[in-house]
């Protein structure tokens, strides 16, 4: 009893301290809409250099 007792402890702590320190809002960060924008990135060029 004792030792689950201790997890159960150390447990709350470790999600208090992550809720806490704001690493919930990470989870919003990798959400698929939010990695969509993080990869947009220059397209590829379409001017008379990209064809030689």
């Amino acid at each position: 009893m004792n030792a689950a007792r201790r997890t159960l402890l150390v447990f709350a702590l470790i999600t208090l301290a992550s809720v806490a320190s704001g690493c919930s809002s990470m989870w919003h960060e990798l959400q698929p809409h939010r990695l969509q924008q993080l990869n947009r990135g220059p397209g590829m060029p379409t001017g008379p250099e990209a064809y030689s």
